[in-house]
């Protein structure tokens, strides 16, 4: 599963994007970003997307984990839950 580390979202905003406006760059749907940012996974070809649009390789702003537990990063807290698909 490929999931945003940490820092995703810092480097979002550093980046000078809102999560649509990351979205519409990068050719990806709203909700992709944001359940990405709230812990949901992503496919290969959108992670590369994203990589291009915010100019950063993918250690930067991925992980690649097989656990079903995952950190979220929601208002700067973080809280353990199951990932889930957003859809």
């Amino acid at each position: 599963m490929i999931l945003a580390n940490q820092t995703f979202p810092e480097n979002r905003i550093r980046a000078g994007y809102s999560i649509s406006e990351l979205a519409r760059t990068a050719g990806l749907s709203v909700q992709t970003v944001s359940c990405l940012e709230r812990g949901g996974t992503l496919s290969p070809s959108a992670a590369h997307k994203l990589c291009e649009a915010l100019g950063a390789s993918f250690d930067d702003l991925f992980e690649i984990t097989n656990s079903p537990q995952r950190k979220s990063f929601a208002r700067g807290r973080k809280i353990s839950h199951k990932i889930k698909n957003c859809k």
